[in-house]
Formats: structure tokens, sequence, C-alpha cells
């Protein structure tokens, strides 16, 4: 007869096992009834019902896996997460299987306009890869690098550094100009405006806005250093609307106390609104697909929406139990996803019939 150790000890190992095959196929879901996708119906997120939004998955990676960076494809099929865990796609919202691409640990990455190819910076390098194959196409040598970003509009892809330099690259993998605001900073942010024309990085030194066009017909070999600086205070993160006139500003807090959001109009370079912001430095901004909702992740583990015509809060979305590093909408404006240093994901959306998902947090013992 079995005793009951030995069974003990037999559940103990396939809960063992179970654990490691869910790691290995990108974290713990925890989803409620839903199983592993999420519900065909979801009510796209408006100004008249965000304060409806309620979590729909938790994707957990453990803590201390910190997640630094979501990302939806431009058709919203896939959401890219990345960060300590390295990077991990989830294609058609279904959660129960991941691929995970051979990557180093990501800072920050990016999809092209086509969603065919994603970029990722790793602390050293940019690699390139495509997605269907899962090859990995480039290494591109960029000294500590720490953010990148592609053009809406082009093959053009933007990468920033730890010293404060933009490098620009072609779809063949050459850097064929390189920015240099004038300062030691770190790049923490980059933004293309919707229609390519304009980038916008983000340091310690400010907003610096480089044109695009006049940049690349340069060719020049020497570092350009000629951009308009919209904000002469610590900004770690900036945002495009889809209006292209538009562009948001998170301050950091942690230097001067000053965490506002700022809303600037990039036609006369003149700041047009100020929002309260976070307790703490704003660390990630994304404005909705229809440009009438900004949504900002704060260190203070919140994710606020904010109404862009009245700069009224709508909503404040807490679960997250350490600091927000990143937000993203998808492209039909029916899921908001964040993710941070606790190591988890999450999914906020409005489920059509209004039943809740995501239950009591499931934690393996």
């Amino acid at each position: 007869m079995v005793s009951d150790a030995w069974i003990t000890t037999i559940r103990r190992l396939r809960l063992l096992l179970l654990v490691s095959i869910m790691w290995a196929f990108g974290g713990f879901v925890v989803l409620g009834d839903s199983g592993g996708q999420l519900p065909i119906d979801l009510i796209p997120i408006t100004i008249e019902n965000a304060n409806e939004l309620e979590e729909l998955v938790k994707i957990d990676y453990g803590n201390p896996s910190t997640v630094y960076e979501v990302a939806w494809s431009p058709d919203g099929s896939i959401l890219a997460v990345g960060g300590a865990v390295g990077i991990f796609l989830y294609e058609d919202l279904d959660f129960d299987m991941a691929r995970q691409l051979d990557s180093p640990p990501s800072t920050s990455f990016a999809f092209n306009a086509d969603g065919r190819l994603l970029a990722s910076a790793d602390g050293n390098f940019v690699h390139l890869w495509d997605l269907e194959t899962e090859v990995e196409l480039a290494v591109m040598d960029h000294t500590a690098a720490t953010q990148v970003a592609f053009s809406p509009v082009s093959s053009l892809l933007a990468s920033g550094s730890g010293d404060g330099r933009i490098s620009l690259w072609t779809d063949t993998y050459t850097e064929i100009d390189r920015l240099d605001s004038g300062f030691d900073n770190a790049v923490v942010d980059l933004a293309f405006s919707p229609d390519g024309t304009l980038l916008a990085s983000a340091n310690q030194d400010g907003i610096h806005l480089w044109d695009i066009d006049d940049v690349v017909l340069s060719h020049t070999t020497e570092p350009i250093t000629q951009s308009t600086v919209l904000h002469l205070q610590s900004v770690w993160a900036v945002a495009f609307s889809p209006e292209d006139a538009l562009l948001a500003a998170g301050n950091w807090g942690w230097n001067n106390d000053d965490s506002t959001l700022s809303l600037w109009d990039v036609g006369d370079y003149s700041q047009i609104a100020s929002l309260p912001g976070h307790s703490e430095v704003t660390t990630d901004l994304v404005f909705s697909p229809d440009g009438n909702i900004l949504a900002s992740a704060g260190a203070d583990n919140i994710v606020r929406l904010w109404d862009v015509e009245t700069l009224s809060e709508l909503v404040d979305l807490q679960g997250h139990s350490d600091q927000i590093w990143s937000v993203a909408f998808n492209s039909d404006q029916t899921i908001l996803a964040s993710a941070g240093q606790d190591g988890t994901v999450r999914l906020w959306g409005i489920p059509a019939d209004r039943s809740p998902l995501c239950r009591d947090d499931i934690k393996p013992d």
C-alpha cells in the first residue's frame, strides 16, 4: 500500500514538472474561467467607459524577473513581452503558449511598420529579428544601447545609447547618421511622429526634437547636433498622439520633485497643458489609437488614463505591486497592457458580458 508520504511526494513532483513546463512556455497565466484565451467580445475602451476597465489576464514571470517592455504588433495580432525574462511572443490573444526568441535580456524593443521585424536593445547591442522564422538577422554594435524605435512609415530604425547619442539605421543594417544632443545623459525614450518626419528623444536634459527629413538627407560623417529642445527638466517618457502635432512628456520626478505630465504642440513648440501625473516618476506614456485617451505608467505602481481634451483623469488601474515600466494599447483599442518590476504583465479590458475573468492570484506551492 502506498503511504501518504509517497502520495504527497508524487504530487509535489507533478507540481514541479507543471511549474517547469509553464515557465518554459511563458510564465504563469491567471485567467479565471476563460481558459487560455481572452473572450472574443471586448468593448473598445473609450472616455465614457474607461472607469469600467478590469484586469482580464495576469502573466506572472516571477519576481525578480522584471518586465521592461510590452508592445503590440501594428495589426494587434502579437503581444511581445521583454525584460530580464528575454522576449516572449503571444499570438492571437492565446496565452496557453508563447514563442520565445533566443535573445539576451532586453531593455527596449519595437515592431517595424508591417510587424514582420522586431528590434531590441540589450544594453550593449541592437538586435534585429525576423518574427516569422525567429532568425536573428543582424546584431548592430551600438555602445550601451538603451532604446529602439522604428519609423511608422519607413524601414528607418533609431537606437539610443547610454552616452546620449542616437543612431539611425537603414534596412541594410547600416548606420547612416548619428544624432548628438550635446549631453552625456542616457537616452531613456524615443518616439517617431505618426508621419515619420520627427523623432523625439528623452533624457535628463529634456526633450529633443529631430527633423528626420533633414537628418537623413544630410548623410554627414559627423554627429548631427541641431535639434529643437522643448523642455529643460529631466524627462523619462515621450509619446506622439495619432495627431502629428501633439506630444506628451513625463517628467523625471525622482530628481526634481516634478512628476507632472506635459502636452506640447510640436507645430510651434509650445506647451499647451500640464497634468498632475504620478506621485513618483512617470515611466511610460501611450496614446490610444483614436487619440482621445493618454495612458501613463508610474513608479507609484499605478496606470492612469487621461481625457486628452478635458485633461481630466478617467481612472487609475491598480494591481501591480511594484513600479510599472511599460503600457501599450492594442490596435482596436480593446486591450491595454501593462508590465513592471513585479515580474507581471497585466491585460486590462471591458468584456461585453461584464463577467469578471481574473479571479484570485494562483501561485504554485
